[in-house]
């Protein structure tokens, strides 16, 4: 279960208290009996997800660098703005949010066999807007509403253009603030603490702890594409895999791999 629903399962736990009281935690709207979340929190839902395959697809450009009005091929891949790293990954958590609880109310309402396949935006659509009704009835109904509602307005704000002509260049050293920079500036001044941080070390600080981060095999290989700025065919990948060159991390769950190990393996073989 992803970060989102451990979080989810905590706040649960706080909202069924008040709850209990006969409120709903998302509106503050009196609720009826059996229910966790109003009918105005679920219509709230159905609204944020209405366009979702289409924020999708303009997250998708945001990410390669590109603009609507690019010709198709026009634009430099991700892999050519390391800084757009930051920008893939914060879309990256949102979406895993957004996905894991489409698959949990599918599970919760048809059985735990049900899923819906990640990245099917418009499977994932039909999937809030199907089952918001009965999902007033779900104890996990206030962590539900309240995530995906907050997960894709981020992605709204992400995808915006006003996000976009400003790049993460890293943290502050000193607060741990994100430093928003303009292009090609060498400094970034911290706007919560004043510390003045160097954007190139700032930037590659960040690459170096993305390279040693576990990611499912598809995501590491495109995070090693962004770290070495080139293609890497997964054809290429797996044969390392069965040749042994390239070993998963060490844990129970999905086989997850370090975008720095691809990484070497891209610079060792030319």
């Amino acid at each position: 279960m992803g970060m989102s629903c451990r979080v989810g399962v905590v706040a649960v736990k706080a909202w069924g208290i008040m709850a209990a009281d006969g409120m709903c935690p998302i509106t503050g709207e009196p609720l009826r009996s059996g229910e966790f979340v109003s009918q105005s929190a679920v219509n709230r839902l159905r609204v944020v997800v209405s366009d979702l395959p289409q924020l999708m697809g303009d997250l998708d450009y945001a990410l390669a660098g590109l603009s609507h009005g690019d010709p198709p091929g026009g634009g430099g891949a991700s892999s050519k703005e390391p800084l757009n790293l930051a920008l893939a990954l914060e879309v990256w958590d949102m979406q895993d949010a957004v996905n894991v609880w489409a698959c949990e109310l599918a599970s919760w309402v048809m059985g735990p066999k049900y899923f819906v396949k990640r990245g099917n935006w418009c499977a994932v659509r039909e999937t809030f807007r199907q089952y918001a009704d009965v999902a007033k009835r779900w104890v996990q109904a206030p962590a539900f509403v309240d995530e995906v509602v907050y997960a894709v307005h981020r992605l709204e704000r992400l995808a915006s253009p006003c996000s976009q002509a400003l790049v993460f260049a890293g943290r502050c050293a000193e607060c741990g603030t994100d430093l928003l920079v303009e292009r090609y500036v060498d400094a970034a001044v911290c706007r919560s603490c004043g510390a003045r941080s160097d954007v190139e070390e700032s930037r590659q600080a960040m690459l170096d702890a993305i390279a040693t981060r576990p990611f499912p095999r598809a995501r590491a290989v495109e995070v090693a594409q962004i770290l070495t700025g080139r293609v890497i065919p997964d054809a290429t990948v797996r044969s390392w895999c069965h040749r042994g060159k390239l070993h998963a991390v060490e844990g129970v769950g999905p086989r997850l791999y370090r975008p720095g190990d691809i990484a070497a393996l891209v610079d060792t073989s030319g």
